[in-house]
């Protein structure tokens, strides 16, 4: 995983590093608003994947600040947004269990454009 900025635009603090995610909190040097990004590499195991959920619902996430997590999870919403036919319902559930427990709210971003 790779996280980059500019530094003339942001101070980045590193906040987490494991085999799950690289955590950053930003700073602007601009106007000093703060906020976090969270760059996810999950398992492609089925016990790789039970293990990287336990850990992001365990994650404690402040809800005074603002954060937005990106990266490859290696789980699907809907069948749809699997590469190939076939789709695990339990892994599908189990993702979108995750989502709502975390109170997340989902970004579509696949074939737009975003600057």
């Amino acid at each position: 995983m790779l996280v980059a900025w500019k530094l003339v635009t942001f101070e980045g603090t590193l906040k987490l590093s494991n085999k799950f995610a690289i955590a950053v909190q930003f700073v602007s040097k601009h106007n000093d608003y703060s906020w976090n990004l969270m760059n996810i590499y999950g398992p492609c195991t089925h016990d790789g994947k039970r293990e990287f959920i336990d850990w992001l619902k365990s994650v404690d996430f402040n809800q005074e600040e603002d954060c937005i997590l990106v990266g490859d999870f290696n789980l699907y919403r809907q069948p749809e947004n699997r590469n190939r036919p076939g789709a695990d319902h339990a892994d599908m559930f189990l993702f979108n269990n995750t989502i709502s427990y975390l109170g997340l709210a989902e970004i579509p971003l696949q074939g737009k454009k975003y600057t």
